[in-house]
């Protein structure tokens, strides 16, 4: 059996796609790319330089110009030479990340960049537009969970760090990342018609990734 060698990850914000697609890449010895990061890169080049989050001109030249590279299978990331990965779950940077990732012209900058590090297969890709925008020839999941659940693992996450806020203020930042996500004219979260769908409530990872790889053919894959 010719197994899938690209396979594109979707869903809201805390879903469990970069748990999932981790666990799931490892098991088969595929690379992992967490698309979300590049937009956090670029909101963080954008907070750096002064760039107004609501300029979408001033942005998309922004983002043509960076180079985001990915490190330590998936777990570090680099703006041009510098290290980045402390800062990506920064405050500023998750209340910024919504309206810089909406506009056009950093996606288009975001794709090209996602679809040249997919280009030699055996990858395992994570967003909200990988199925339907990036990558729509890959094999297509599509995980979701309740806002109340997904609240209450980002505030799990988040409990004990610089970044901890109350359980309260992650669901209401949850529930305004989906308006945005979801309702953006660009590239909106949506569920492609071919994706497999998993509601992940109250289900262990491993229950999750034994579910897709059955639902991919792949469960014979160790």
């Amino acid at each position: 059996m010719r197994y899938p060698s690209v396979i594109a990850i979707d869903g809201p914000v805390a879903s469990g796609k970069t748990t999932i697609g981790r666990e799931l890449a490892r098991r088969l010895g595929y690379a992992f790319v967490d698309t979300g990061v590049y937009y956090r890169a670029a909101t963080i080049a954008a907070l750096d330089s002064g760039t107004p989050l609501d300029d979408e001109a001033a942005l998309t030249r922004l983002a043509q110009g960076l180079v985001v590279r990915l490190g330590d299978e998936g777990e570090s990331v680099f703006l041009g030479g510098a290290d980045v990965t402390s800062r990506l779950r920064d405050p500023d940077v998750d209340a910024g990340v919504s309206p810089v990732a909406k506009v056009p012209g950093v996606r288009r900058a975001m794709v090209a960049q996602q679809r040249s590090t997919a280009e030699g297969g055996d990858v395992v890709m994570v967003g909200r537009d990988i199925g339907t925008i990036v990558l729509p020839g890959a094999a297509k999941v599509y995980l979701d969970a309740s806002p109340e659940e997904r609240a209450r693992r980002r505030f799990k996450e988040l409990a004990g760090t610089d970044q901890a806020r109350s359980e309260t203020d992650v669901l209401r930042n949850l529930k305004m990342r989906d308006a945005t996500d979801s309702g953006r004219a660009d590239s909106p979260l949506r569920v492609a018609e071919d994706a497999h769908r998993f509601v992940t409530d109250g289900l262990e990872v491993a229950d999750v990734v034994e579910r897709v790889l059955v639902a991919l053919g792949m469960e014979e894959t160790e």
